[in-house]
């Protein structure tokens, strides 16, 4: 269990792939083992990321289609990518059959892995359940002062 989180835990090499094919072939590979109807919605420039952000954002995105995986049961799923006013959001949304998100209980080691992510990196990590869709949003606010 330890190797497993861990190996979780470690970055995907920076030069394995760029990282619009990573993300095509983890969405594309999720699909086939799961069936779920994925809708995409990139308006970011890859320039916008730098390469530890590719990294840990492709990392918090690959554990929340885990958790949707494992835990939510649903036949759609919304990844979205865009520019803000002071940086760019990520969500990651299903309509499984949800959660209490104020229910967290230590040992949920996918959610704290994200939660780990985000702080390093200075992001805000939010999961919400809202219209019967969970959501997973990872914030980046840049410092404008």
């Amino acid at each position: 269990m330890r190797q497993a989180i861990f190996k979780l835990r470690q970055p995907t090499p920076e030069n394995s792939l760029l990282w619009s094919d990573s993300l095509e072939a983890l969405i594309k590979n999720f699909k086939e083992e799961n069936n779920n109807k994925i809708h995409i919605g990139w308006n970011l420039q890859d320039s916008s990321l730098t390469p530890k952000e590719k990294i840990e954002l492709f990392a918090c995105i690959k554990e929340a289609l885990i958790n949707i995986r494992k835990h939510a049961n649903s036949q759609e799923i919304w990844i979205t990518l865009t520019d803000t006013t002071d940086g760019w959001l990520c969500s990651i949304e299903d309509d499984g059959i949800g959660f209490d998100p104020t229910s967290i209980t230590e040992g949920k080691y996918g959610l704290e892995i994200m939660k780990d992510r985000a702080k390093e990196m200075g992001w805000k990590l939010d999961v919400t359940r809202n219209n019967d869709r969970t959501k997973v949003q990872i914030q980046k606010e840049t410092d404008t002062k």
